[in-house]
């Protein structure tokens, strides 16, 4: 069955590239030019991927993605984020806000295609697996989207952080290459902060438990 996917781009020219790049017959793609219109297609259609421009004419596509986010059926959806904003401190805000991936325009259309497979490919999977992981007293509940760390309940995390925990915690104590959390996570090789900026946001959230998530400078990361 072809996926759904949701265009949030008031851009008519990037919008039409983007349409015709993913109206094969695996994909199905429905195109809001803006918050509001976006919004009640999300509500409507549960779309199975977002692709979301940051600016749009009635506001903010952070803020739209944030919205999702607190929804509890819209939460689990993957969303690639569009600007031409390439500041460090964009793409923070970008992951912040519970993007999947932040693509920076102008794009080369087929890497896009790569990150909706990849995507839709990893939402998949997820569907699919299951099971609580408890190291000593951490737990991990993917099917609740739920971090406890001794007392405290983190529920906080956007998709992604909790998808890298979790194989942080999976695989503990063994140490993680970037190169490997990205092609399992991401579906590719990135040569860019991506793991950087979710570990530092990982790590804010965690509090005291932050502590666990380690470091080891030129070799990975690991969950102890």
């Amino acid at each position: 069955m072809p996926a759904t996917i949701l265009l949030v781009e008031d851009e008519e020219p990037s919008a039409a590239l983007i349409k015709e790049a993913l109206s094969a017959g695996e994909f199905v793609l429905t195109h809001a030019s803006n918050c509001a219109e976006g919004w009640r297609y999300l509500e409507t259609l549960r779309p199975q991927l977002v692709i979301l421009d940051v600016t749009l004419p009635d506001g903010s596509g952070l803020d739209l993605c944030r919205r999702l986010r607190e929804h509890p059926a819209l939460a689990p959806t993957p969303v690639i984020i569009l600007t031409g904003k390439d500041q460090l401190k964009d793409k923070e805000s970008g992951f912040e806000a519970g993007a999947d991936h932040y693509l920076i325009k102008p794009f080369q259309i087929q890497e896009l295609r790569l990150w909706v497979s990849a995507l839709l490919r990893r939402a998949r999977l997820d569907e699919r697996e299951g099971g609580i992981l408890r190291a000593a007293n951490f737990v991990v509940d993917p099917q609740a989207h739920r971090v406890q760390a001794g007392e405290n309940a983190i529920d906080n995390l956007t998709r992604k952080e909790f998808d890298l925990l979790y194989e942080l915690v999976r695989q503990s104590p063994k140490v993680l290459s970037k190169d490997a959390l990205l092609s399992t996570l991401w579906g590719t090789v990135l040569r860019d902060n991506t793991i950087e900026v979710h570990i530092k946001n990982l790590r804010a959230k965690l509090g005291l438990a932050a502590q666990r998530v380690q470091t080891l400078p030129g070799v990975g990361y690991r969950f102890v």
